[in-house]
């Protein structure tokens, strides 16, 4: 579970498979630990760059928690997972009915952790629709409803939502909420901390027109992303640089080559995102 919520999901992942399979042969009661090993497993496959492989695990569970009536399990898949796959289809308007609907037996009086998957999603789905601001307005709710519930004490989880904020504050113009987000990551003990900074370096050096500057940075959060097994980053941070420089990601001339994500990244939100 630590390497889950410490940055390490990528290569938790493989020890999360195995947690799985042994809380359903050999453990009772653990339904909740199960569902717990059940996202990590997936969201590493994500992570690690295998788009495909993820999205058909997700709704194998998504549908498993259907059948079942598992609001736990449809607060996990029918969300960010749920946002990543209809974009893929560029379906976008589905997502959003998905994702609104995730919650739909949840308490609204109280912020879970599910309600930030929720949140996070829609997020991502204002900025994929180009809605800067929106994002970044609800991008600063989450922050205080996850300091509120001590969400923020869970360093990837935290990480992973400044990465956005700093996205939605270059997107809408907001420098001063950019700074606070390049301090925060500063602070964070986190190594794809320093790849998510990386990564707001290169947007902001763009809108500025500093071409030497985005190519620098985003070798820098390439390397990174490689490093740390957050292929799936890489992908998006490769197209970018292929933007820049015409080198075609994927090609013997560019970085090496993420797991299955390099095609996918020009058109899906691997790139748009980044």
């Amino acid at each position: 579970m630590p390497g889950g919520h410490d940055g390490e999901e990528p290569a938790a992942g493989r020890p999360f498979q195995e947690a799985e399979r042994l809380l359903a042969s050999d453990c009772s009661g653990t339904e909740w630990e199960r569902m717990a090993a059940q996202h990590f497993t997936t969201q590493a496959l994500l992570l690690r760059g295998d788009v495909d492989a993820a999205r058909r695990l997700a709704t194998q569970r998504l549908d498993e928690a259907r059948r079942r009536n598992d609001v736990f399990a449809l607060g996990v898949f029918q969300t960010t997972m749920r946002a990543w796959h209809w974009v893929l289809e560029n379906e976008p308007e589905q997502a959003w009915v998905e994702v609104d609907e995730a919650l739909s037996g949840w308490p609204s009086s109280e912020y879970y952790l599910v309600h930030q998957f929720r949140d996070m999603a829609r997020a991502a789905l204002f900025l994929y629709q180009g809605s800067d601001g929106e994002a970044l307005a609800l991008l600063r709710t989450v922050g205080r409803q996850m300091r509120k519930a001590m969400l923020t004490a869970m360093p990837a989880l935290d990480a992973e939502y400044l990465s956005w904020l700093g996205r939605a504050a270059i997107r809408a113009g907001d420098a001063a909420a950019l700074k606070v987000v390049r301090r925060r990551l500063r602070r964070s003990r986190l190594r794809i901390s320093a790849g998510y900074l990386a990564g707001l370096h290169a947007l902001d050096a763009g809108r500025r027109g500093d071409s030497a500057a985005v190519q620098r940075h985003l070798a820098r959060a390439i390397e990174i992303g490689d490093e740390t097994e957050f292929h799936l980053f890489g992908a998006g941070y490769r197209y970018r640089l292929g933007q820049q420089t015409g080198v075609r990601p994927g090609s013997a001339s560019s970085a090496k080559p993420s797991t299955g994500s390099g095609d996918r990244a020009r058109r899906t939100p691997i790139g748009s995102w980044t």
